[in-house]
C-alpha cells in the first residue's frame, strides 16, 4: 500500500511529502529542515530511495544537498528546474 505524508517545513511552512511503499520512500520538495525530515523517515523505517523536485525554487529545495548527504538518495529534478535550483539566488 502506498502512503504519502506531509510534512511541513521552514520557515514558510512549504508542504514536503513522504510517498512510501513496503518501507521505501521517496521524498518530494524537501525544502528546508533535513533532520526533521529525516527523523520522520528513521521513525518509519523508510529507506530513501529519491528525492523528487518538482520546482527549482528556494522554498522547495533549500535542504536538498543536506539531506541527499543523510539518505544517499538520488536526486530527480527537470533540466530547466535544476539549472534554478543551482542558481546563485537559491543558495
Amino acid at each position: 500500500m502506498t502512503e504519502i505524508h506531509k510534512i511541513e517545513v521552514g520557515s514558510l511552512q512549504t508542504n514536503c511529502y513522504v510517498v512510501s511503499s513496503n518501507g521505501v520512500a521517496f521524498v518530494v520538495d524537501i525544502g528546508a529542515e533535513a533532520s526533521k525530515v529525516n527523523e520522520y523517515c528513521d521513525k518509519m523505517s523508510l529507506s530513501v530511495e529519491g528525492i523528487l523536485l518538482t520546482h527549482g525554487h528556494y522554498d522547495h529545495v533549500g535542504a536538498v544537498n543536506s539531506f541527499q548527504k543523510l539518505t544517499g538518495a538520488k536526486i530527480y529534478v527537470s533540466e530547466k528546474d535544476g539549472i534554478l535550483a543551482n542558481s546563485y539566488k537559491n543558495m
